[in-house]
């Protein structure tokens, strides 16, 4: 399978981010991290003030969580701008006080924000600057707080190579050239400290091809 798809510009992202359904392997993805992100509160005692997710798409996992705690801050954080019009202008409809979305372009973070749990998942697969990226995402928790963070490996790049339609090696091109692969001793390198990983504390299987870990940033 051919590996040399050019990436997708903005305006291929604004068509399907605003498609009339969201697609259905979207929903059914962010519809399990709201348990996972509650459990994950719980298993690591963390006090939840401020949450942020960067690539949050259509944000089915931010607008349930803010539903379900309505004191605590969220933020969604995502290249699109027609996602990020949608999402606010359903914030509106939903009355929602507690969640705001802002568009922004990873490895680049907004220097002056803070949270106590910051997620990107399924977002540095198209990020160039991954390593960049993560580091600057830790840089926007406060102390105690956590980061959670898949990231494509060299089985992802295997998977994909296997697997996908032509829709999704366009998505997909950027790791499909191999160019932002990492592994968990690379990204707890850039981090300087040591990752977690995030499927075994939720007791689920370990797919080799969607690693996912967490780090801590100390009180």
């Amino acid at each position: 399978m051919s590996v040399s798809s050019r990436e997708w510009p903005p305006s291929r992202w604004d068509d399907y981010w605003t498609r009339t359904e969201i697609p259905s392997e979207v929903r059914l993805a962010q519809t399990k991290w709201v348990d996972r992100i509650i459990n994950f509160v719980g298993i690591t005692g963390l006090r939840l003030y401020s949450v942020a997710d960067f690539g949050c798409g259509p944000a089915l996992t931010l607008f349930e969580l803010a539903r379900r705690f309505p004191k605590v801050n969220f933020s969604g954080f995502d290249f699109s701008s027609a996602v990020i019009q949608r999402n606010n202008d359903r914030v509106r409809d939903l009355v929602l006080h507690n969640l705001t979305f802002e568009r922004s372009t990873l490895p680049n973070v907004p220097s002056e924000l803070s949270f106590s749990l910051v997620l990107c998942i399924a977002t540095l697969h198209y990020v160039k600057k991954s390593l960049l990226a993560i580091q600057n995402l830790l840089g926007t928790l406060k102390p105690g707080g956590f980061l959670i963070f898949n990231y494509p490996n060299r089985y992802s790049v295997y998977w994909y190579r296997r697997n996908a339609d032509e829709e999704m090696k366009g998505r997909f091109a950027l790791l499909l050239s191999g160019k932002n692969v990492l592994s968990k001793r690379v990204a707890e390198k850039a981090l300087a400290r040591s990752c977690d990983n995030f499927w075994t504390l939720m007791g689920e299987n370990i797919n080799r091809a969607n690693p996912c870990v967490f780090v801590s940033k100390k009180a």
